[in-house]
C-alpha cells in the first residue's frame, strides 16, 4: 500500500540542489504544482533472499521536478556482505568495500523530457544508466569539470583505460561538498557505506548519476534523519548543487516533467564492466526476517521564486511572474514575440531575436540570469537564480514543496511495520522553523484583514506573491484559497477558526 505525505521540513538540508525551507500550496495556476508518485517492488519477498529491489518515482506535467531526493531502505536489510537484521554491524567494509569497483550492482532507467540548444522542453529521451559499485576512497579525487582541458569532464573519462570510468574508480570531489554533517563550508563530509555510479550521453553531452548510501540516522547538512527509516540513499544528478562548481555551457538547456525513473538495486551483482576483474554473483542486498516494512522516499521540489507555476530552472523570468501565459513546453510560445527563449515580460529587446541576450556564452533557456552577464553562473543559495539578478542571493525562496511516498512491503509471512512514517524526520507533517503552514502574517503587525487580502490576491494569480504567503494555508488542506481568506477574517473578528491537526494556530508566534 502506497501512501503520500506532504511534509514541511526544518531548514538546512542540502541534497542535490538546495537548502530546504517551507511548503506551499499545489495549484499550477498559482504556484508550481508537485504531486510525485512512486512505488517499490521486492522481486522475491522470501525472508533472507538476495532479491532485487526496485524504486519508482514519477512526475507528471506540468509539475516541478525534484531538487532533492532521498530513498530509504529499511534498516533490517543487509547491504553487501553486511548481515540482515543487524544494522549496527553495517559499515563500508562489509557494504561497498566487499565488492569490486566496477561491479554491476543495479540499473536506472528513465524517460525524461529535455530542451536542447535553447528550444522548448519537449524532447523525450529514454536513458539507461548501468549502475556500478564505486570507490569510497576519498584520497583519490577527480573533478567533475574538464580540469585537463581535453573537452571532456574528468569524471567521465577512463584515465587508465580499464573500462571503468573515473567517476566510479575515483572519488568525485563535489560529493564531499554536497553531503556533509553541516552545510558547506561547515561540518565534515559524510562517509558513505556504498556508492552506485552510472553515466550515459545525451546530445553529445555526458550525464552522470549517483546514489550515495549512508548509515541510518545520519545527519545530513544539519538535519538528523530518523534511524527508523533506514539507510538513506541520496540521489546526485551531475554535480547539481555543488557550491564549488566550475560551469561551462551545455547543449541541454532545460530538464522538465513528465519524468519517470526506476532504480533497481540487484540482490546479486551481474558482473563487472571490466571483463578482466572478478565480480559475478556477489551479495548486494539481503532481505530481512519475516515482517512488514515501510519503504520511504522523500522528495523536495524545485523552487518557484515568483510563484507563477514555472519552477526556476525552467523559467527565464523567475522573478517577474508569468502574466503573458508563456509555456516552456510550447513551440513558438505565446509571450515570446522574437522566439529567442526569453519571454517578452523580461526581454530587454522583445522584438530582436538574440538567443544569448547578455552575451555571456549561456543560451537564454540555460542561463540562470539571461539578461545580466554571468559566465560563472554563480548561485550561492542554489535556487537556480543567478546571484547577479537574484533579489536575495543568499536567502531562499519559500516557494517549494515536499512529499514523502511510503509503501508497506511484506517479507515472508509479513506483519505490521514497526516504524510510523509521516511522524519522523524528514517526513514530518509540521514545520518547526520559519513561517509555518496555518499562520500567515504578511502585514508584520499580527493577523489582520490585510493578510486576508494577500491571500485573495494570491488565489487570483496576482504576482509576485510575498514570501509570507506560504503561511496562508490556514486550514492546512494544501491549497491557499478564498476559504483561508475567510478564516483570517473570522480570526480578526474574534470568531472560532477551524484548523487541521498539525497546523500552526493563527496568531501564534513562531521562532525565526
Amino acid at each position: 500500500m502506497t501512501r503520500l505525505f506532504r511534509a514541511g521540513l526544518p531548514a538546512l538540508l542540502i541534497v542535490a540542489i538546495a537548502l530546504f525551507m517551507v511548503t506551499l500550496a499545489d495549484s499550477p495556476t498559482r504556484a508550481t504544482s508537485f504531486s510525485p508518485q512512486g512505488g517499490f517492488m521486492v522481486a522475491d519477498t522470501s525472508a533472507g533472499a538476495n532479491s532485487d529491489v526496485t524504486i519508482d518515482v514519477m512526475f507528471d506535467e506540468p509539475d516541478a521536478l525534484f531538487s532533492g531526493l532521498i530513498m530509504f531502505l529499511p534498516p533490517e536489510w543487509g547491504i553487501g556482505a553486511c548481515p540482515a537484521n543487524d544494522v549496527a554491524s553495517a559499515t563500508a567494509a562489509c557494504a561497498g568495500n566487499s565488492m569490486a569497483v566496477g561491479e554491476i550492482v543495479g540499473e536506472n532507467a528513465s524517460d525524461a523530457m529535455l530542451g536542447l540548444i535553447n528550444n522548448p522542453c519537449l524532447n523525450g529521451v529514454h536513458l539507461v544508466f548501468e549502475m556500478m559499485n564505486a570507490t569510497l576512497d576519498t584520497s583519490v579525487p577527480v573533478a567533475f569539470h574538464d580540469a585537463d582541458d581535453n573537452g571532456v569532464g574528468d569524471m567521465f573519462e577512463d584515465a587508465d583505460e580499464d573500462s571503468i570510468p573515473n567517476g566510479a574508480e575515483l572519488w568525485p570531489d563535489f560529493i564531499s561538498r554536497l553531503i556533509r554533517s553541516e552545510p558547506f563550508p561547515g561540518g565534515e563530509p559524510l562517509d558513505p557505506i556504498m556508492r552506485l555510479y552510472g553515466q550515459t550521453e545525451v546530445a553529445g553531452s555526458p550525464i552522470g548519476l549517483q546514489y550515495v548510501i549512508l548509515e541510518p540516522g545520519s545527519v545530513i547538512n544539519g538535519l538528523p534523519l530518523d534511524a527508523s527509516l533506514g539507510f538513506p540513499i541520496v540521489l546526485l544528478l551531475q554535480d547539481i548543487g555543488d557550491p564549488g562548481a566550475i560551469r561551462s555551457p551545455d547543449p541541454i538547456t532545460d530538464f522538465c516533467t513528465p519524468l519517470e525513473s526506476s532504480l533497481t538495486i540487484y540482490g546479486l551483482s551481474h558482473g563487472n564492466v571490466a571483463p578482466s576483474i572478478a565480480g559475478v554473483g556477489d551479495t548486494v542486498l539481503t532481505n530481512p526476517a519475516d515482517g512488514g516494512y515501510n519503504l520511504v522516499t522523500f522528495i523536495a521540489s524545485e523552487y518557484d521564486n515568483d510563484g507563477d507555476g514555472i519552477p526556476n530552472p525552467l523559467d527565464p523570468c523567475p522573478l517577474t511572474g508569468n502574466t503573458l501565459g508563456w509555456d516552456p513546453r510550447a513551440q513558438n510560445p505565446t509571450g515570446d514575440g522574437d522566439i529567442d527563449g526569453l519571454p517578452d515580460l523580461c526581454d530587454p529587446t522583445p522584438a530582436v531575436q538574440d538567443i544569448d541576450e547578455d552575451g555571456d556564452g549561456w543560451l537564454n533557456r540555460g542561463d540562470n540570469c539571461p539578461t545580466v552577464a554571468n559566465a560563472d553562473q554563480s548561485d550561492v543559495d542554489r535556487d537556480s537564480v543567478g546571484d547577479v539578478c537574484d533579489d536575495d542571493p543568499v536567502g531562499l525562496s519559500p516557494h517549494q514543496h515536499f512529499s514523502c511516498i511510503v509503501e508497506e512491503v511484506d517479507i515472508g509471512t509479513g506483519g505490521d511495520p514497526a516504524s510510523v512514517p509521516g511522524a519522523v524526520l524528514p517526513c514530518v507533517l509540521t514545520i518547526v522553523m520559519g513561517i509555518s503552514r496555518g499562520n500567515v502574517d504578511c502585514s508584520d503587525d499580527g493577523v489582520t484583514p490585510v493578510d486576508s487580502l494577500h491571500i485573495l490576491r494570491f488565489d487570483a494569480g496576482l504576482w509576485p506573491a510575498p514570501a509570507c504567503i506560504d503561511g496562508g494555508d490556514v486550514n492546512c488542506d494544501l491549497v491557499i484559497n478564498v476559504i483561508d481568506s475567510l478564516l483570517v477574517l473570522r480570526f480578526d473578528a474574534g470568531l472560532e477558526v477551524a484548523q487541521q491537526p498539525g497546523c500552526t494556530p493563527l496568531g501564534q508566534l513562531i521562532p525565526a
